[in-house]
C-alpha cells in the first residue's frame, strides 16, 4: 500500500468516533477500533459484513434502498437529516446516532467513509429541555389564571371608589389613572397565557402593525406616577 493509502489508514483509525468505510455493494471494507467501543463488536469481526448489520432490523430493508439513492447522488452530508437514527449494539439494544457521510474514491472502486456519533447523551438534553419548557408553559399557564381574580377583584373596587367620588375630579383623575394600570396589567397577564399557548402549540402567531401612540400612551400611564413621586416629569415625544 502506498503512502498515502497508509496516511488514510491511519487517520481514520485516530478518528474520535467510530468510523466504517462501505464499498458500493454495501460492504464494510474497514472499521476503527472505536467501532467497538459504540456496537461491541471488535473491528475485525465485522470486515466484509453488510453494514445493516449495525442497524435495528425493522430498518435494514429500508436501507438497501437509501444506500441505492446516495450511491446515485454522491456528496457529503449528515444521514437521515431532521429524523432520529438508530444503531444496533451486538448485544441488541438500540442507541440513537449521528451519521455523517463521505463519499471517496479508490482504486477497488467507489466507497463511503461513515462517522458514528452516539447520540444518546444529545436526545436526552434536548427531552430534557422539551420537558423544563413545558413545566414553564404550563406554570405560566397557571400563575396567569391565578392572577386574574384578584385582578378583577381591584376592578370592582376602583369602579365602586369612581361611584363614591362624586365630582372630586381629582379622585376622579386618580381613579383612572388606576383603572389604567389595571388594564396594563389584565394585557400583561393575557400576554403571559398567550406565551404559554404558543410554547404548548395551541395557538400560531400572526405578526401585524401595532399603533405606536397605544403603546407610548400605557407606558405614560404605568410611569408617569413614579416620575411624579421623584419629583421628576415624564415626557414622551410621539
Amino acid at each position: 500500500m502506498d503512502l498515502s493509502g497508509e496516511l488514510a489508514r491511519t487517520l481514520l483509525e485516530l478518528a474520535p468516533d467510530p468510523t466504517v468505510v462501505v464499498d458500493a455493494n454495501g460492504t464494510i471494507v474497514f472499521a476503527n477500533a472505536q467501532v467497538q467501543e459504540a456496537f461491541g463488536y471488535r473491528a475485525g469481526d465485522i470486515l466484509g459484513l453488510s453494514i445493516e448489520t449495525l442497524l435495528p432490523e425493522r430498518f435494514r430493508e429500508k436501507h438497501v434502498k437509501h444506500r441505492g439513492r446516495f450511491a446515485a447522488q454522491t456528496r457529503p452530508r449528515p444521514m437521515g437529516a431532521g429524523l432520529t437514527l438508530y444503531g444496533r449494539h451486538k448485544d441488541g439494544h438500540e442507541f440513537p446516532v449521528e451519521i455523517s457521510l463521505s463519499p471517496v474514491t479508490a482504486t477497488i472502486g467507489p466507497l463511503v467513509v461513515a462517522a458514528i456519533r452516539d447520540a444518546t447523551a444529545t436526545r436526552n438534553k434536548e427531552q430534557h429541555l422539551i420537558a423544563e419548557n413545558r413545566q414553564k408553559s404550563s406554570f405560566l399557564a397557571a400563575a396567569s389564571h391565578d392572577l386574574r381574580q384578584p385582578l378583577q377583584t381591584l376592578n370592582l373596587l376602583t369602579r365602586a371608589a369612581r361611584c363614591h367620588a362624586g365630582t372630586n375630579s381629582a379622585l376622579r383623575g386618580l381613579l383612572d389613572r388606576q383603572q389604567q394600570a389595571l388594564d396594563s396589567m389584565s394585557a400583561l397577564l393575557g400576554s403571559v397565557l398567550d406565551i404559554s399557548k404558543l410554547d404548548a402549540g395551541a395557538v400560531e402567531a400572526h405578526p401585524g402593525a401595532c399603533p405606536i401612540e397605544d403603546v407610548l400612551a400605557r407606558l405614560r400611564s404605568d410611569f408617569e406616577p413614579q416620575a411624579a413621586d421623584k419629583g421628576v416629569r415624564l415626557t414622551i415625544e410621539p
